[in-house]
């Protein structure tokens, strides 16, 4: 394997981490939305709250 095949294989590797990574963060953030949806049907918004924090203590 010379620099160019490696250097190619390393770029399609990080893209595919990438894309990977961006689908794993948008079904975090629809899973913990549905969270919350299903806490506020139910009335129970303190427990999601205590489990995922705040609006001001939120990452995502």
């Amino acid at each position: 394997m010379n620099d160019k095949e490696r250097i190619e294989l390393i770029d399609r590797i990080y893209n595919e981490v990438k894309e990977y990574r961006a689908a794993t963060s948008y079904f975090t953030r629809k899973n913990i939305s549905v969270s919350f949806v299903r806490a506020a049907k139910k009335g129970e918004m303190a427990r999601v709250n205590a489990l995922y924090g705040s609006a001001d203590n939120r990452y995502w």
